[in-house]
């Protein structure tokens, strides 16, 4: 059954209306119909079918509580209005009262000029304004009376009563003033007929209220019988239903429970899927299992020996895993026994099985290491896990041999499973290796005792020839012949440029010992730091420079700008007579490892054949006549470049310029290679 609201105009009341049912012949249930009501009720769990007969009847009660709920509000609603509009009819008598008291005291004081009547009058006028403004907040919900309010302030603004009394005041002994007084009659008419009209709206509103709360009463009473009505008769029939449809299937339950303990075949279960289906089936499946329960314990009989078959296998290849190891396998106890060992033991130590299982294993521990073996098993025995842990063991010969572990525990067995690799011989390598270390280092130190004595012993006859041969030049200069100068000047030339040599071969050895600050920076950067170098340098050469967009690298700003200086004056050197020299800064694809860097020019060039040489200490592949320079530089940049992980290389032509290359690693780890 369902329930529409009708709303009245003011929004307050809510009349549940029954709507009529259509009138239809009743037609018979047909069988088929009622067998899958039946199967649907029947397929139900029985905790379903209990909460179904106990919310049929309640959920009608329930519905009848909230709409009784509902009605009764309205019905309070509707009796609030009633008493609302009783309220603004009172409160529309006390105006009328009040402007009667006012008229009659402006009538009084025009026919005996008492001033108690002006009192009087005076008290009913401020009353009447505050009634008013009372009856206006009372109606504010009624745009009809608002209306009727809005003429009712604007007849009162006239002030008829107040011109009559100011009048009869100015003019005590004076005649009626019959057109002021005609005037006042007719405003106070007019102020009567809209509060009468006032009193006959709310007339009206209550005759419809009470009519509504009336309605809503009703309602209120018929919602309660039928929703009781319904309730009653939907427990009766689910209790019906609930009582027929398990009684009979459990006594069919009970029949089979009987034939199951008989031993008798069981008829086929029924479809119902419920918990007395569900059980119907279990003890058909039971009778079911336990015809076929014989057969299956044949079958796992069986299985059972192929596991234990399979199982002897798998014993077989952990022991021959265990006994073909390299490596010195064992299992220990946290009694600190050996319970089994390999073969590898006996061939590395020389002990046998039986020495070694039947002494405690701390004994052939070296005495340095026991503290160490002692807190390593504790922290097994703990259930933790060692990984590269290494001590010595006594041999049989009476030599130690280092041992590098890994073990674990099994701490509801109490066995450690551990194995052992003989690292002697990697130990033994790695002395030797710190021995060639430490002579690599007493090797550096004589290069830098070498280094010093260069930089200062070999200076100083270096600056003597330098120094007395300008002195002889100046001061002799002009009684020498050309030859004698030319050969005066050959001596000069040749003390600089050894000078300049042992700077050279100063810095290249610097540069292998020097530690490489290694970062992200902008090879930009380092470009124009490079070219401004050779700028303030003083080249006042017309060179057309040509520097494409560069990459962020890894490497070391300072290396880097001495391998973009020694390049970038190489060009400049090499492009002499060149009008104009063009030199050009680049980046190559190159691969996702490393960046590819390129300084090309239009200078000598050179030929390929001897591209090999050009990166050696001291190789040159043009006269120092025609080009000056010790052959360094470019030692220098393959140095550097390699120790940052990269390669370089070298294109020619003759005459036609030259391109270096040099890589650098798209990472922060250094990948060495060696050219």
């Amino acid at each position: 059954m369902s329930f529409s609201r009708v709303v009245d105009h003011q929004g307050q009341l809510e009349i549940p209306v029954v709507p009529a049912e259509p009138v239809t012949e009743r037609q018979p249930i047909e069988p088929r119909l009622r067998g899958s009501w039946r199967r649907w009720w029947d397929d139900l769990p029985l905790r379903t079918k209990g909460v179904a007969v106990i919310g049929i009847p309640v959920l009608p009660l329930l519905v009848s509580a909230l709409l009784f709920a509902v009605d009764a509000r309205s019905a309070s609603n509707a009796q609030e209005w009633v008493v609302h509009t009783i309220e603004v009819k009172s409160q529309i008598a006390s105006v009328v009262i009040l402007i009667v008291d006012a008229e009659a005291g402006v009538r009084g004081f025009l026919l005996a000029s008492i001033n108690e009547s002006v009192r009087r009058y005076e008290d009913a006028a401020a009353a009447v304004e505050t009634a008013i403004q009372r009856l206006a907040a009372m109606t504010a919900d009624n745009p009809a009376q608002g209306d009727h309010l809005k003429t009712l302030v604007a007849l009162m603004a006239t002030r008829p009563l107040p011109h009559l009394l100011d009048y009869a005041r100015q003019h005590p002994d004076g005649p009626t003033p019959l057109a002021l007084l005609a005037e006042s009659r007719t405003t106070m008419a007019a102020v009567r007929v809209e509060l009468a009209e006032m009193q006959a709206v709310e007339d009206r509103l209550l005759a419809r209220r009470v009519i509504d709360a009336r309605r809503a009463q009703a309602s209120l009473m018929w919602v309660s019988i039928v929703s009781a009505v319904f309730g009653l008769f939907g427990g009766a029939v689910a209790t019906f239903a609930f009582t027929t449809g398990v009684s009979a299937r459990v006594d069919r339950l009970r029949e089979n429970a009987a034939r199951l303990a008989a031993g008798d075949a069981l008829p086929p279960a029924g479809a119902a899927r419920d918990e007395v289906g569900a059980l119907e089936r279990g003890i058909l499946e039971a009778s079911t299992l336990l015809r076929a329960r014989d057969d299956q314990v044949r079958r796992q009989v069986r299985d059972l020996a192929g596991l234990n078959q399979d199982l002897e296998r798998a014993r077989d290849e952990i022991d021959q895993f265990f006994s073909l190891s390299l490596d010195l396998m064992c299992v220990a106890g946290l009694d600190g026994h050996f319970t089994r060992v390999n073969d590898a033991w006996g061939e590395s130590l020389g002990w046998t099985r039986d020495e070694l299982t039947t002494t405690p294993f701390l004994n052939f521990v070296h005495p340095d290491d026991r503290a160490a073996t002692v807190a390593e098993t504790a922290k097994l025995a703990q259930g933790g896990v060692t990984v590269n842990f290494e001590n010595r063991y006594r041999a049989k010969n009476g030599t130690y041999r280092w041992l590098n572990w890994s073990a674990v525990a099994s701490l509801e067995r109490g066995l450690l499973y551990a194995a052992a690799r003989d690292v002697t011989e990697h130990k033994r390598a790695g002395a030797a290796l710190q021995h060639h270390a430490d002579e690599l280092a007493a090797v550096n130190q004589e290069l830098e005792a070498f280094s010093y004595s260069v930089s200062h012993d070999l200076r100083a006859p270096l600056r003597h020839v330098t120094g007395f041969a300008s002195m002889l030049q100046q001061s002799v200069g002009d009684r020498l012949g050309d030859n004698e100068t030319r050969q005066l000047k050959k001596i000069i030339d040749a003390a600089s440029r050894m000078g300049r040599l042992i700077d050279d071969l100063l810095a290249f050895s610097r540069m292998g010992r020097t530690a490489l600050d290694r970062r992200r920076i902008s090879l930009d950067a380092v470009v124009h730091d490079a070219l401004q170098e050779l700028q303030d340098a003083g080249t006042d050469r017309e060179i057309t420079w040509a520097i494409r967009p560069l990459p962020h690298v890894y490497g070391d700003p300072a290396m880097l700008r001495l391998v973009l200086v020694n390049l970038l004056s190489n060009a400049v050197k090499y492009t002499k007579g060149r009008a104009p020299a063009t030199v050009e800064v680049g980046v190559e694809d190159g691969t996702a490892e490393e960046t590819i860097v390129y300084v090309r020019d239009n200078g000598a060039g050179f030929d390929m054949q001897y591209a090999h040489k050009l990166f050696g200490v001291f190789q040159r592949l043009h006269s120092s006549d025609d080009f000056e320079g010790t052959g360094i530089g470019l030692a220098n940049v393959r140095r550097i470049v390699q120790r940052h992980g990269g390669r370089v290389w070298a294109e020619g032509v003759v005459d036609s310029g030259a391109t270096f290359f040099f890589s650098l690693p798209n990472t922060g780890e250094l990948s060495w290679s060696l050219s």
